[in-house]
């Protein structure tokens, strides 16, 4: 089964991206930068040309592999993953300074996003579950006044969910411990 998403959860994704880009590309290439709003304005500007890019990617490869086999066909991920990659790396090596080390730190700087942007999403859905199983509804309690059940059943899922919400806040632990070790020294 597929996972359909509405327009606005996937704007709201890679709005999300931009923001926690712009906090690291501030972290990474803050001598490049007077304010951070110059880093929020080349984030925004690199994840919507890296949207734009790959959604010009598909809108080409899609028809011509529909054309060439006759089968629906997806772009393949690597494709799209490479496409996003290339971008940022130019836009930064441009925008911030040529060489290969500021491209490699602006790499860093998409996957660290990227992956607080997974983390973030995954937060979100576990916190998700953890209300619904929190808050089921027994059997003689009304919708004005629910009342919530502690099941076994029920308790070990909340349990099951805290530690996966606990294991997904790790990385930000560490994030916010890099940074408190570098504003304190």
């Amino acid at each position: 089964m597929l996972l359909k998403c509405k327009p606005a959860a996937i704007q709201g994704t890679h709005l999300l991206l931009a923001g926690l880009l712009s906090l690291t590309v501030w972290r990474l290439f803050r001598p490049r930068f007077e304010r951070g709003a110059q880093a929020v304005a080349f984030s925004v500007f690199t994840v919507a040309h890296a949207v734009f890019l790959t959604t010009a990617l598909r809108c080409l490869y899609v028809p011509a592999a529909y054309a060439g086999s006759g089968k629906a066909a997806a772009t393949p991920s690597l494709l799209v993953y490479g496409t996003t990659a290339t971008c940022t790396s130019i836009a930064v090596s441009r925008a911030l300074g040529g060489g290969l080390k500021a491209a490699a730190k602006g790499l860093l700087a998409l996957f660290w996003a990227a992956s607080e942007t997974g983390l973030l999403l995954g937060i979100a859905i576990g916190a998700y579950f953890f209300w619904q199983a929190r808050t089921q509804v027994s059997e003689g309690s009304s919708i004005e006044n629910p009342t919530v059940s502690f099941e076994a059943n029920g308790t070990t899922l909340e349990l099951g969910a805290l530690g996966a919400l606990g294991t997904l806040l790790l990385p930000f632990l560490v994030h916010a411990g890099i940074e408190a070790y570098y504003r304190l020294r």
